[in-house]
């Protein structure tokens, strides 16, 4: 992997995850991470369980602070 494609976070199944402001459809809509192979990409899924797979670089953890 080139280091243009190391992602900034590593995320794991459970975290709680926002699109990056380029990929989202609704703003602000969070996720929550499963089925993460814990190198570059994983599945998200909505509060409905719908969801898609993305990759690390285009997501940003959720604060906590926000719930």
């Amino acid at each position: 992997m080139t280091e243009l494609n190391q992602p900034d976070h590593i995320f794991y199944d459970g975290d709680r995850v926002r699109l990056k402001p380029q990929y989202e459809d609704v703003m602000g809509e969070v996720f929550t991470v499963t089925q993460s192979d814990e190198e570059r990409k994983c599945w998200i899924a909505d509060e409905d369980g719908r969801g898609w797979y993305c990759y690390f670089n285009q997501l940003d953890k959720e604060d906590a602070s926000n719930d």
